[in-house]
């Protein structure tokens, strides 16, 4: 959703997007002394915009995500002209991959289209496997909540 963080040190304060904050399994480019103070989220203020975020949790006793994913999309007279899929808790890192996505601009979210991006995405995204899920789960349920996440976008 393109948000931010403002990050203070003891002499300086910085924004780093979000994007670039998640370096790898449980670390961040932030220095030892900076602490994140705020997340700013862009208002969606035109009506033409939807997202949804859809997570899945293998284990009861944690709220730890096994797949989580992030869909945001503008539409313009019924077809969609920004898109956006991120997929988080599978990887080290989130995973965006917007070549994925950039077929869908200028068509409508329909169920071929949804298909194929969720398709799509479960074939790029090298999962890590921890007690959570395996790899192979891991796909699988990424698919299923990639599909999910755009039906609830292409539905106004």
């Amino acid at each position: 959703m393109d948000a931010t963080c403002i990050v203070q040190g003891p002499s300086a304060q910085r924004i780093v997007p979000v994007g670039e904050l998640i370096t790898g399994f449980y670390s961040t480019s932030l220095a030892p002394d900076e602490i994140i103070t705020a997340v700013l989220v862009p208002v969606a203020g035109d009506a033409h915009r939807r997202s949804s975020y859809k997570k899945y949790v293998s284990r009861s006793s944690e709220d730890r995500p096994c797949v989580g994913v992030a869909v945001m999309a503008d539409f313009n007279a019924g077809v969609v002209a920004h898109l956006s899929v991120v997929v988080g808790a599978v990887a080290e890192v989130p995973q965006r991959f917007d070549e994925l996505v950039t077929p869908a601009i200028g068509r409508p979210l329909d169920q071929q289209t949804v298909s194929e991006i969720a398709g799509a995405y479960a074939a790029a995204i090298d999962p890590m496997e921890d007690a959570r899920g395996s790899a192979w789960y891991r796909r699988q349920v990424t698919e299923v909540f990639i599909r999910r996440a755009l039906e609830e976008v292409a539905s106004p």
